[in-house]
């Protein structure tokens, strides 16, 4: 076989696979430009609804992960059965105005606590009407934990008698302060793994290893004037381990000894004021944080931050955080609004992503046409009216392509012939 033989039908095979190399790879691409991958990859914050409101507090419910509700500082319980694209008012029962504080269902995710400004709600239908809880002193409620080890267990509190608990699902309470300093209580968390209860004030924290019998100070590593907002548990893969997180007026900490220790993360957000922290349901390691700046995220249990994503606005504080859809697959934020990511349907889309997408498309299109026209046979000379055509047309003269997988002529045939 000649070079140019073997030239010539590599040029063709070529030619003849190319075709499904470039399907192949557009297919590959558009793979690549799904949402959540490639250049879809994350999208944008969608602006969800209630953008008039100051929202504070975010629950979902855990048998219904579709199901949110927002605590708002003046007009009571929103509710939505949509992972947060449409909403309604769900405050019968509540005096309003009132602020909501924090807003949590128990255990078994039958009943919905709300810790107000005038008191201490329950719902039984789902934030359809509220009853207030009695036995308990009125005035401002700021915190709510449950004992996922007990079911019936609801610990509150309140900001001027302090903490309460209730072992029948909040039907009585008794008074549980003793050791915890006068203020108001700023965040409760009940870990499961170890059994303590931790109870946090702007600038102290306590933790109990008796359901809230007695208490000991485990500030170590905090600063002075910290401000601690929220306490948050990590998810941790081996029990009887412990992962603690502190959202303060001066950045993240966190403590993998129970508190014994505390330790700013090695991207400290020292300059943030971290208003909520949350651990994700379904990627053990990722966590979130709420600042005064957006919604940040570690993917390494909160030793280094990035965004989130775009799309917030740079004018509001930003609040509770919360996570829900199926499979978890909703974020979303509390701010004079709810903001969700990456949305559903379209707000995962971003306009801007589609440019990518079309200058993907004319490149394999372009690399199709160029091997195309090389691909096209030569101009052939007219064949003389008194001569019969080969079969086989220019090809068996070395000219034009052969058919895709039909061998060529050998050289040495041709010279017989």
């Amino acid at each position: 076989m000649t070079s140019s033989s073997v030239f010539l039908r590599g040029r063709d095979l070529l030619g003849c696979v190319l075709p499904g190399l470039l399907l192949l790879a557009l297919l590959c691409g558009f793979t690549a430009c799904a949402s959540n991958t490639g250049i879809f990859g994350g999208g944008r914050w969608q602006t969800g609804a209630l953008q008039n409101e100051h929202l504070q507090v975010l629950a979902v419910d855990p048998n219904h992960l579709q199901d949110i509700y927002a605590g708002d500082a003046r007009d009571g319980v929103f509710v939505s059965t949509d992972t947060g694209q449409t909403w309604r008012g769900g405050s019968t029962g509540l005096p309003l105005p009132l602020a909501i504080n924090a807003l949590a269902f128990d255990t078994p995710g039958k009943k919905l606590f709300a810790a107000t400004s005038s008191g201490l709600f329950v719902s039984a239908d789902f934030a359809g009407h509220w009853s207030q809880v009695e036995q308990v002193p009125a005035g401002a409620w700021t915190a709510l934990a449950f004992d996922v080890n007990t079911p019936q267990v609801v610990y509150a509190a309140n900001a001027g008698a302090g903490l309460f608990k209730s072992t029948d699902d909040g039907v009585h309470w008794m008074h549980m302060g003793t050791g915890l300093p006068v203020g108001a209580i700023t965040s409760l968390l009940y870990d499961p793994n170890l059994k303590q209860l931790w109870a946090a004030f702007a600038d102290a924290l306590y933790r109990s290893d008796d359901g809230g019998v007695s208490w000991h100070v485990m500030d170590n590593g905090l600063p002075a004037n910290v401000g601690i907002n929220v306490l948050s548990l990590g998810i941790v893969t081996s029990a009887p381990s412990s992962l603690i997180f502190a959202g303060t007026d001066h950045g993240f900490f966190r403590s993998t000894d129970a508190g014994q220790h505390w330790r700013q993360s090695e991207f400290s957000l020292a300059n943030l004021s971290i208003r909520d922290v949350l651990a994700d349901a379904a990627q053990p390691g990722v966590v979130y944080a709420s600042t005064n700046i957006g919604v940040l995220r570690s993917n390494d249990n909160g030793q280094n931050w990035d965004q989130v994503a775009s799309g917030l606005p740079s004018n509001q504080p930003f609040a509770a955080l919360a996570q829900g859809g199926v499979g978890y697959t909703q974020l979303l934020v509390a701010a004079r609004g709810v903001y969700l990511y990456p949305g559903n349907g379209g707000g995962a889309f971003d306009p801007s992503h589609f440019i990518p997408a079309v200058l993907i498309i004319l490149f394999f299109l372009a690399l199709y046409y160029l091997f195309s026209m090389r691909r096209r046979p030569r101009a052939r000379p007219a064949t003389p009216s008194n001569e019969i055509p080969q079969p086989g047309g220019d090809r068996q003269n070395g000219q034009g392509p052969a058919p895709c997988g039909a061998p060529e002529a050998r050289a040495d045939e041709k010279q017989e012939q």
